[in-house]
């Protein structure tokens, strides 16, 4: 003996899910847009906006990076790593605001 259809088996109820799944992508989406499409991050920060301690600090330390890279102690990828950390560590001692 074969069971009745369901209400859920109909083209209403398959539709109805094919919306809420498709709302549901919609809120995702516009809910995570900034990490998704993050806007474009300009090269070159305006110093004037960031807080001077910061400035000051993170110039002093890519100096000695540099240096360091020009004298031969450390190669690029290195150069790179320890200017990130250099950055990072005067971002840790005083925030940059903007």
């Amino acid at each position: 003996m074969a069971e009745p259809d369901s209400v859920l088996d109909g083209r209403g109820s398959r539709i109805a899910a094919g919306l809420l799944c498709a709302v549901c992508i919609g809120l995702i989406v516009f809910l995570n847009w900034h990490v998704m499409f993050p806007p474009p991050v300009k090269k070159g920060e305006d110093d004037a906006k960031l807080n001077p301690e910061y400035v000051a600090c993170r110039d002093a330390r890519l100096v000695t990076v540099q240096k360091m890279k020009d004298d031969g102690v450390i190669n690029e990828a290195q150069f790179t790593q320890f200017s990130a950390r250099a950055e990072e560590t005067c971002a840790g001692q005083f925030p940059p605001g903007g």
